[in-house]
């Protein structure tokens, strides 16, 4: 019978050997991680997983760990480099390092990985009852170390046995060597170990343009300048102060060259957990970051050019469209200059959508578009687009049915956009839907959403195409026969849009042929709509108010025929065709509005505005821009300049009667 005192150690020494330790598992691909946490999951231990070299590094830098199973084959660093790598600290000496790999190694390869330091290797295949044997000894033999300080000799005499099988082979393994050796000085990873002074007392591979003996017993202040080893010191030290790890992206200037690194850098600690000093793991990501600084520059240019071209081809647009409306408010016309006129506005209109469309994707990608939400019964919304679209959908052949329910559907959300939203998804039902066809829009509360459905009976969703459709530029037939596919950027706007008001939209569809239905849903605001909805408008009769207008744009056509549709409304409307021009007329005539390109010759609109404001009872004078830069910036940019208002090239001329009837008396 035992004494009660080896009883009482014996349960001490169990209670320590059931502490869990950890296992890192190193492979780049994720399927394979997943295989081995399985295998290894009934052991009962802390399971690391690390998807590169890089990964691998910073956890060790962060923990002690009892095996690796690391894959040969990986990016950046393969296995037997990596292996080397940890071999090389002393912290990770008695680290059993196993190998796996999916081709079968020859010998050389095998008294490879034995060389840089690992004591196993697995095939793949992998067995799980082998795995789980090898790395559960492993494991064994550390918590014994750690716990008992009994595995120091078992480990040093299986580091001999295998010393002892690589003598016939040391030839070899030496030229195997060299080339691990300048592998690893071509990586791009330096590790280094500094004392409780920031004196370097351990280098690893240096990539910092300084030979690693020469780094050893200095500071950062004796090898980069100033600036940056005080920042680089201050994060080191405060490390040390903490305890606490820190990770961090620096540009070192060394030998006049600007590189950058991303830091990693933990504490070095004592036998009490103390820290003693630091351990940094550097990875020159220079050429990454160049790439991405090169990629914003582009993406910078690309959204420049959109706003310029958007500028660029609404000036002709406001010609062509003031021109058709000249046309339409001369008076009756025959059947064809009707329908002529139709379909100069229809366009007009879809180009203007166009434009539109590629600028609000470019500032919501960029966190750009501000919603200017209010409180609003979304029924009269819904009305109003489905009824401005139903003439599109009778030339069609179509017949379009509207469902909406009586009760409020009350929504706290950015009328224009949603305006937008389901202006594009009926639009897309009528250019799918053949002659004959049926469009129809529902409309649903459920619980505190509600539920607003576009269905047709045309050409269907291939199931294929279903998961792509909310896609940047995805087109699901390019064919000729459906060439009216747009840009492929519209419902890709439609999901961004419907997202930044907390909604959700979903496509469906039973194939080719079958019909397709745009499900969105949003969230309602649960109180009550102010008694004035928003789509209802106290608009004056036309012609109630005769205004002198003065009209500036360098642009002749666009001038003339916004004059000549103004006129025809009954206005008093002179032109001016440079921003000097129009300050002069605005002075001699004294117009009651003035409508102000801002790209002009001699002197710009926002200028113009400026000394208009300027001039005695110049604050009288309402001042709208009338310009092709239609951008949130662009209308920022002129309400600091003094202007009343904002139009976006073409202008609607519905909108533009309403603001003029509806001006104040100045």
């Amino acid at each position: 019978m035992r004494p009660p005192e080896w009883e009482a150690a014996l349960m001490n020494i169990n209670r320590a050997t059931d502490d869990k330790v950890d296992i890192l598992l190193v492979d780049d691909q994720p399927s394979k991680l997943l295989t081995y946490e399985a295998i290894l999951g009934d052991l009962g231990e802390n399971l690391i997983k690390a998807r590169s070299a890089h990964e691998a590094l910073d956890s060790l830098l962060k923990r002690d760990v009892a095996v690796i199973l690391v894959d040969v084959c990986m990016p950046e660093l393969d296995g037997f480099e990596l292996a080397s790598m940890i071999r090389g600290h002393p912290r990770f000496q008695k680290t059993a390092i196993i190998l796996v790999s999916a081709v079968l190694l020859s010998d050389l390869d095998r008294l490879k990985g034995y060389g840089s330091g690992a004591v196993d290797y697995v095939p793949v295949p992998v067995v799980p009852e082998i795995l789980r044997a090898k790395v559960s000894v492993f494991v064994d033999l550390y918590r014994k170390g750690r716990q008992l300080e009994r595995s120091n000799q078992e480990l040093e005499r299986r580091v001999l046995e295998r010393t002892s099988e690589l003598q016939s082979s040391l030839g070899a393994l030496a030229t195997s060597e060299e080339r691990f050796r300048v592998a690893l000085q071509n990586s791009r990873i330096t590790v280094s170990n500094q004392d409780a002074d920031l004196r370097y007392i351990w280098v690893y591979n240096s990539q910092l343009g300084i030979p690693a003996e020469a780094m050893l017993g200095k500071t950062d202040n004796d090898l980069f300048p100033g600036d940056q080893a005080a920042v680089l010191t201050a994060l080191k030290r405060g490390v040390l102060r903490t305890g606490k790890g820190v990770r961090e992206e620096m540009w070192l200037s060394i030998h006049d060259r600007d590189l950058c690194f991303d830091l990693t850098i933990e504490p070095l600690r004592g036998g009490h957990g103390e820290p003693v000093g630091i351990t940094c793991a550097a990875v020159d990501v220079t050429e990454r970051r160049r790439l991405e600084e090169a990629l914003r520059d582009a993406d910078r240019r690309k959204d420049e050019f959109l706003a310029t071209l958007a500028h660029e081809l609404r000036n002709p647009l406001a010609a062509v469209s003031h021109a058709a409306e000249v046309i339409r408010l001369k008076g009756p016309a025959d059947s064809e200059m009707r329908w002529s006129q139709d379909v100069i506005h229809r366009q007009v209109d879809h180009l203007k959508r166009l434009i539109d469309d590629l600028l609000d994707v470019g500032r919501i990608t960029q966190n750009k578009l501000q919603l200017r939400k209010e409180r609003f019964d979304l029924r009269a919304l819904l009305q109003a687009t489905a009824e401005g679209i139903r003439s599109q959908a009778e030339q069609q052949g179509q017949e379009l049915a509207v469902l909406i329910p009586d009760e409020p559907l009350t929504v706290s959300a950015d009328a224009t956009r949603l305006a937008q939203v389901f202006q594009n998804l009926l639009d897309n039902a009528v250019k799918y839907t053949r002659a004959g066809g049926h469009i129809t829009l529902t409309v649903e509360r459920h619980g505190n959403e509600v539920i607003a459905s576009v269905e047709d009976t045309g050409i269907g969703i291939s199931p294929d195409h279903l998961p792509h459709l909310f896609e940047m530029f995805f087109q699901a037939d390019r064919s000729l026969e459906r060439a009216s596919g747009g840009l492929g950027i519209g419902l890709s706007l439609v999901r961004l849009l419907v997202g930044l008001h907390g909604g959700h939209i979903e496509a469906r569809s039973q194939g080719l042929g079958r019909g397709s239905e745009f499900v969105v849903r949003l969230p309602l605001d649960g109180v009550a709509p102010m008694l004035e909805a928003v789509m209802t408008e106290t608009v004056q009769e036309k012609g109630s108010m005769i205004r002198r207008i003065l009209v500036a744009d360098d642009n002749l056509d666009s001038a003339e025929s916004m004059a000549i549709a103004l006129r025809l409304m009954g206005h008093n409307v002179q032109t001016a065709h440079d921003g000097l021009a129009a300050v002069e007329a605005a002075e001699r005539d004294r117009p009651d509005v003035v409508l102000l390109d801002l790209g002009m010759p001699r002197m710009n609109g926002y200028d113009a505005c400026r000394r208009i404001r300027e001039m005695e009872g110049g604050q009288r004078i309402v001042v709208i821009a009338q310009t092709g830069w239609g951008q949130e910036e662009d209308q920022s940019r002129t309400r600091a300049a003094g202007f009343d208002g904002h139009l976006t090239k073409p202008a609607d001329f519905d909108v533009l009667e309403k603001l003029l009837a509806n001006l104040p008396e100045r």
